[in-house]
């Protein structure tokens, strides 16, 4: 459901999906969103909400949602939990991105999109880049919580940044999970050496 798209390096892929699928499979959100953007963005992202006046940006301890421009947005996946299989189904959802001014963005809060989510964002182009950065945002029983890692092809993988959650914690969720959240050719060779 969430395929490798143009300009995605295949270790990177996997390190993300199997991010997103230890987090799913750990926290069993009632629906979770894939957001891949065009390009690597750094951590100034993690928590911000927008600008006012044009200059002033906004960081805000109820999360809005980043204000990426739509047309940074290579693709938007929905999923679902499904109630009597309890496994996860593609939906439709409104894109979480809007063509607004910066300002309008500011009351786009994660809380009232959802009470039982993960949003994660997710870096394109790392094959030609070298580089990949992940967000993930996540609400439950309205408790808050984000975090921010960005990584280094040289000549494999290597985390270089994180922010909000520690190394232990990003190399327990990227471990392999019991869930796959696409078909996959199997774990990586170098999966223990991605962190």
């Amino acid at each position: 459901m969430i395929t490798r798209t143009a300009g995605d390096d295949p270790e990177f892929h996997e390190i993300a999906l199997r991010i997103v699928a230890r987090s799913v499979e750990l926290y069993r959100p009632a629906e979770f969103y894939f957001v891949q953007i065009d390009n690597w963005f750094d951590a100034k992202w993690l928590g911000f909400s927008g600008k006012i006046l044009g200059a002033l940006g906004v960081r805000k301890r109820d999360l809005t949602v980043p204000p990426f421009r739509p047309n940074r947005v290579i693709v938007q996946t929905h999923l679902s939990r499904d109630g009597a299989s309890s496994d996860y189904i593609a939906t439709d959802a409104a894109p979480l991105h809007r063509n607004q001014f910066s300002f309008q963005n500011l009351n786009r809060k994660i809380r009232h999109l959802s009470n039982s989510a993960l949003f994660f964002w997710y870096s394109g182009a790392s094959a030609q880049t070298g580089r990949g950065s992940m967000m993930l945002y996540r609400i439950a029983d309205a408790e808050l919580s984000s975090w921010y890692a960005s990584w280094q092809r040289s000549p494999d993988w290597k985390l270089l940044h994180t922010q909000q959650i520690s190394r232990a914690e990003l190399l327990h969720l990227a471990r392999t999970s019991n869930k796959s959240l696409q078909p996959t050719a199997g774990p990586s060779r170098r999966a223990d050496l991605i962190l």
